[in-house]
């Protein structure tokens, strides 16, 4: 997979995910690529640790992410789930309509938000990325709730 971070202002402004061979692309000062190549191997380690990113474009759009970030490495919930954490379990299509506005994945993890059957859909990066995410979470977690992954 091809990860590219830009950075603007001194934050994380976007990441985008690209099917391809494995490399690490990062648009920042000398400084915010050293502490994101550090961020990254502690990625693929299974240590996540938070870097400065832009703020959503809307209140409801932060909450849908505030509460994405809380679902932990190698674990999954649904839409249905993220609809009634963000406090509107009626609200499903719109948490996914904010899944699909995030422009920060890896950070903000929206692939383990998965469909209410536990099947993968709705990844702004296509699903063979979702799919590859979540099987390098569950690689690196044996023991999660919920983290394998289910093919539609």
């Amino acid at each position: 997979m091809i990860v590219r971070f830009i950075w603007k202002n001194g934050v994380v402004d976007s990441i985008d995910l690209q099917e391809g061979a494995d490399a690490l692309i990062i648009e920042g000062s000398d400084k915010e690529k050293k502490f994101t190549e550090e961020w990254y191997k502690n990625y693929l380690k299974g240590v996540h640790n938070p870097l400065p990113m832009s703020p959503a474009k809307t209140a409801f759009t932060q909450a849908v992410m505030d509460e994405i970030c809380k679902v932990p490495f190698g674990t999954t919930i649904t839409y249905t789930e993220l609809a009634a954490r963000v406090g509107n379990k009626r609200a499903i299509r719109a948490v996914g309509a904010a899944c699909g506005r995030n422009h920060l994945p890896l950070l903000v993890p929206c692939h383990r938000i998965l469909a209410k059957d536990f099947s993968l859909c709705g990844f702004n990066k296509g699903l063979i990325i979702k799919k590859e995410l979540l099987e390098l979470e569950n690689a690196l977690c044996h023991n999660s709730r919920r983290a394998s992954v289910r093919n539609t």
